[in-house]
């Protein structure tokens, strides 16, 4: 939800893909923003293509210790 049209949604990005990309979620504030939606302007706003998987799912699994 801070990464949808608010002021300073670029160092969120930034954050993501050169500091800490690791402690990092994906989520798309449902029903603020639909699934749908979210995942294709997260996919657009300039994150990693090395980073990814790991916002998208990783990060998650690792946080509620799921097997991968």
């Amino acid at each position: 939800m801070y990464m949808v049209h608010t002021p300073g949604w670029q160092a969120y990005v930034t954050v993501a893909n050169y500091t800490i990309p690791d402690r990092f979620l994906f989520g798309t504030a449902y029903p603020f923003v639909p699934f749908g939606e979210g995942l294709q302007y997260f996919k657009s706003i300039g994150i990693h293509e090395e980073h990814m998987e790991r916002l998208l799912y990783k990060n998650a699994a690792d946080l509620l210790q799921l097997e991968m």
